[in-house]
Formats: C-alpha cells, sequence, structure tokens
C-alpha cells in the first residue's frame, strides 16, 4: 500500500511558563509541510487556553501533567494545551470517541436521575426501558444525569467492573420530552472535539521507526475515521498541530471531508507522517493532542 507522506520541519523556540526558562539562542518557530492547508506560526493563541478549572473542577485540573515549558507549531484551533497548573477551561467540549460532548464543566455536576425531580425525563426513557430490547439495559435508577440544557439531557451509566459505558439522550421535541437516541459501548476517554467541518484522524507511531531520547524525528502512521470510502487522505490532511510541553509532545491531526455527501464505510488507508522537532524528544511522552482528562469513569461515583 503506497503512503502518502506529510513532513513538518520544526524549529522550536520555548516560550517559559512559572517552572521553564527559554532555550539560549533559539530562533523563531517554523513549519513546513506538503499540505496545500496554511499553517500559522505561534502566536498569542497560545494564551486562550489558560483560563483556569474552577474550584469545583480541582480534581479535574490535577489530572493533566503541569506545564512548565510550551511550544506550539502550526497554530492550536484544534488541540488541547493544558495550563500551567495542568487545567483545561471548563467550557471546552469533551465526550467519548464516537459520543455525545458537553462541556468539562458537566463533569463537577453529575448527579443520580432517580430522585432528582426530573420525573419528564424518567418517563422519556421508561417506554425503552420497559421494551424488549431495553429489558437488557440498566434500569432508571442506574442512570445519571451527566448535561442538560434546556432543549436536550445527556444520561450515563458507567459500570467500572466490566469498563462499559451507556448514554441516553433525551431531547425536548414539540413541547414534549422523548428518547432521541441510546448507545452503549466499552471504555470512554475524554478526548476534545474538533471544530466543525473536520474529520477526526487517528495516529500511532510508525513502528518501524524506533524512538529514544535523541530521536528528533518523529513518523506516525495516520488514519481517518470518518467515513471516505476508503479514499487517501492525501491533501486533504490538514498541518499537524503540535504542542511541546516539559512531560509531553502532544500531536494532533485532522482532516477536511471528502468530496461529495455520501460516504461508504471501509476501513480506511494509513498515510505516513512525519514531524522533525528539530530538537531530542527527550523522555516526553507522545500523547494524541485531544486526549484529556482520563477516563469518563473516573468523574462517575
Amino acid at each position: 500500500m503506497k503512503r502518502r507522506v506529510v513532513i513538518v520541519a520544526v524549529g522550536l523556540t520555548l516560550v517559559a511558563g512559572a517552572c521553564g526558562e527559554p532555550a539560549d539562542g533559539a530562533g523563531s518557530a517554523t513549519v513546513s509541510t506538503t499540505s496545500t492547508s496554511p499553517v500559522a506560526a505561534p502566536t498569542s493563541s497560545v494564551a486562550t487556553t489558560t483560563s483556569l478549572v474552577d474550584a469545583t473542577l480541582s480534581s479535574v485540573a490535577t489530572t493533566l501533567p503541569a506545564v512548565a515549558t510550551t511550544v506550539v507549531i502550526g497554530g492550536s484551533d484544534f488541540v488541547v494545551i493544558p495550563n500551567e497548573s495542568g487545567g483545561v477551561p471548563p467550557d471546552l467540549e469533551v465526550g467519548c470517541p464516537g459520543g455525545p460532548t458537553f462541556p468539562v464543566s458537566a463533569l463537577s455536576s453529575i448527579e443520580p436521575l432517580v430522585g432528582s425531580g426530573r420525573e419528564p425525563i424518567e418517563a422519556a426513557i421508561a417506554g425503552f426501558l420497559g421494551s424488549e430490547e431495553g429489558a437488557a439495559w440498566p434500569q432508571a435508577d442506574e442512570w445519571q444525569v451527566l448535561y442538560e440544557t434546556g432543549e436536550e439531557v445527556i444520561l450515563v451509566f458507567i459500570d467500572p467492573s466490566h469498563q462499559t459505558i451507556g448514554f441516553q439522550t433525551v431531547a425536548l421535541i414539540d413541547g414534549e420530552w422523548r428518547l432521541s437516541g441510546a448507545q452503549f459501548g466499552g471504555a470512554c476517554p475524554l478526548e476534545g472535539r474538533l471544530p466543525a467541518g473536520l474529520n477526526r484522524v487517528t495516529w500511532r507511531v510508525d513502528p518501524e521507526f524506533e524512538l529514544d531520547p535523541a530521536s528528533t524525528t518523529i513518523h506516525l502512521l495516520a488514519m481517518e475515521l470518518e467515513c471516505a470510502s476508503g479514499q487517501a487522505m492525501g491533501d486533504r490532511l490538514r498541518s499537524p498541530q503540535v504542542v511541546i510541553t516539559t512531560d509531553e509532545a502532544r500531536i494532533t491531526l485532522a482532516a477536511d471531508p471528502p468530496p461529495g455527501d455520501i460516504q461508504e464505510c471501509p476501513s480506511n488507508p494509513e498515510q505516513s507522517v512525519v514531524i522533525e522537532l528539530g530538537m531530542p524528544l527527550g523522555d516526553r511522552e507522545i500523547v494524541d493532542g485531544l486526549v484529556v482528562l482520563g477516563d469518563l469513569a473516573d468523574f462517575i461515583g
């Protein structure tokens, strides 16, 4: 299988945080890529992610590693940058892969459905739970309210012993609360959401290229998650966004959708991406830049 290669060459400028110092003689950050998408140089957009998680989310704020030094390459439109306290903005939209989304602030107010005074929501799910299919699902007293607006309520069920999670979404339709969706699956690693109009791209480190602390190049194999009729991403793959912190190299990839309104869903091909750091990797962990906060189960009693 042919792999199209996107190469990102990076000259790094260290931006010191509370615990870091600028690197001597570092030049301005630059990015070059075979993608046709323009790449923004690091700007003050770094500061947009410095909102502290409030006191009710102190447990969330300590989940991510503290950031002493941050380097942003290729902009920060769709990469999550932890602040110096390791926290993320409470209004950041997160969710499970393929699941509903909700703001980080919702994690501080999860409560049982039954006994919460939400009888119309209980009534909305009663029909499904009482059906032949729903009888095998957790019943009403096992669901919790994860997030609600004036028009939608997201319910969640977690069974940590079996690493299973379920969602039910209830929507206000024509003045009546009705079940609008239900899904069940495995664990739920929380991740930030891409801007509308972009496809999620997962990646793995190419096993053909070993990494060590002296490595200045990272080779990835990237794959588009959304249906694309098996088409290679090619130039639809946006320029990678990379954040280097004291402890991590956070890498996020995204792609423009393929043309056409209807796409089939065979497996998509992998595409090679080569990132030239311009500095040793050191002992930093390489992580997906959208993944944050751990698993949803960690926040549900």
